[in-house]
């Protein structure tokens, strides 16, 4: 929590200089309960906007935007070893399936920078009152900058050792449960979980992530 905390306020400070980390991490922690309580966490990210709004100088727009990076990065990070999982538990090669994550990233890389988001015609005239899309997306654009270069990648590194931390969690509780699981295994099992509990048809997960998990044992 800490750590996920103090990754948003290194976004979010890029929106607001001067902005403290002490506002920030109260904020983030009192978000997680209403992330809990409803499908897919959507609840606790409105939450974070709102209050965040609220209570510093920040904007609607940059506040969403904010968060909506925040989120991207988690699921960014998880996404790409689902995919590495997904082929290495099919063909059960370490290489080809590094490879294949590599080609994976790349094409993503393209499709961003072609550019797809600003051209669309929805994405550009999309609103929800005088709630533009495109205000949002022209947001987050702005701080992918050289300027901000080095919160950006201190940001995927935290996010990294998020998930290292994630799945060291994991892989503890299948040693004290006796689950004799390799590595690679639990690292598919803590990304697929995550992933499906996205789902919004359950609360926090339970249910569709419970069903999955009891597939991937069998």
């Amino acid at each position: 929590i800490l750590i996920k905390s103090y990754r948003w306020y290194l976004l979010a400070k890029l929106y607001l200089p001067g902005l403290k980390f002490g506002s920030t991490f109260f904020v983030y922690s009192s978000s997680l309960f209403f992330g809990v309580i409803t499908p897919a966490g959507i609840l606790g990210e409105l939450t974070k906007v709102l209050h965040f709004k609220n209570n510093t100088k920040i904007n609607l727009i940059d506040a969403s935007s904010s968060v909506i990076i925040d989120r991207f990065l988690d699921f960014l990070i998880i996404f790409i070893i689902a995919i590495f999982s997904c082929f290495y538990m099919r063909y059960n090669s370490l290489f080809f399936s590094i490879f294949c994550t590599l080609i994976f990233i790349f094409i993503c890389i393209i499709i961003i920078n072609s550019k797809f988001f600003f051209k669309n015609k929805f994405f550009r005239d999309f609103k929800i009152k005088n709630f533009r899309l495109s205000k949002i997306i022209y947001s987050i654009k702005k701080i992918f900058t050289n300027q901000n270069f080095l919160e950006i990648i201190t940001c995927f590194i935290i996010t990294v050792l998020g998930q290292i931390i994630s799945f060291i969690q994991v892989l503890y509780i299948c040693k004290v449960l006796n689950l004799d699981f390799s590595s690679l295994f639990i690292l598919a099992i803590n990304s697929f979980s995550v992933l499906i509990s996205l789902i919004p048809i359950s609360v926090a997960g339970i249910g569709n992530r419970d069903a999955l998990l009891m597939l991937l044992f069998s």
